[in-house]
């Protein structure tokens, strides 16, 4: 009958206040729950992006190593061709000049030709298809021609000594207004036979090398 009273509930004989009561704390818990559903639907969707971003790192890993072993496998050759492999390839049959007019042999690539120079006996030509790489003077008179920048400053970085197959030694001058040359000196010491290399590069180097690695005097 006065204001601030709770009125009996009609039915319980509770209070209406509890009724109230009870629909406020009802109405907070399923507040809360759709809270805790909506936040657990956005976890649900963060960890669903994390794992297709585990799963096409697994993909792309595997497609790499897979590639990789099948190319170590043999199936693709990607490994680049070097100058000494191109050698190898192209020189790999020698052939022994000999002849009784000259006092010495030496091998020379299958591929190459030698021959005299054009009027004279005395100079050798080593060619590839036609291009002179190498001129041997098989007569070169030791007296007159001086000594040599190699022989006068071995140490310089551009002389480099050889050990041939018979076990002599030749000494190499890699810059020769060009070119570069060695000589081999007769048994006696009264001539000599001089190699001369032209348009220097690694492949000729390294054949260049073994050419004079393979002389020696037969008589």
């Amino acid at each position: 009958s006065g204001i601030g009273q709770l009125h009996p509930d009609v039915k319980s004989g509770r209070p209406t206040g509890y009724a109230g009561s009870n629909h406020a704390l009802r109405t907070s818990l399923i507040g809360s729950n759709h809270i805790l559903i909506l936040g657990g639907r956005k976890n649900f969707n963060h960890m669903d992006r994390k794992v297709i971003f585990i799963v096409g790192a697994v993909i792309i890993v595997f497609v790499l190593g897979y590639s990789f072993l099948w190319m170590k496998s043999g199936s693709i050759d990607y490994r680049p061709q070097t100058n000494e492999m191109v050698s190898s390839q192209n020189y790999n049959e020698w052939k022994v000049f000999q002849n009784p007019r000259y006092t010495f042999q030496f091998e020379y690539p299958s591929k190459w030709s030698v021959e005299n120079q054009q009027g004279t006996s005395r100079i050798l030509v080593l060619k590839d298809a036609n291009t002179e790489i190498v001129t041997i003077d098989t007569g070169v008179n030791l007296a007159v021609i001086g000594i040599s920048h190699c022989g006068a400053y071995p140490q310089d970085k551009r002389c480099e000594t050889l050990k041939t197959d018979s076990g002599g030694y030749v000494v190499i001058d890699w810059d020769v207004s060009g070119a570069a040359n060695a000589m081999f000196s007769s048994q006696d010491g009264t001539y000599g036979v001089s190699f001369t290399l032209h348009k220097i590069n690694s492949d000729t180097k390294s054949i260049f090398k073994k050419v004079l690695s393979t002389f020696k005097f037969v008589k």
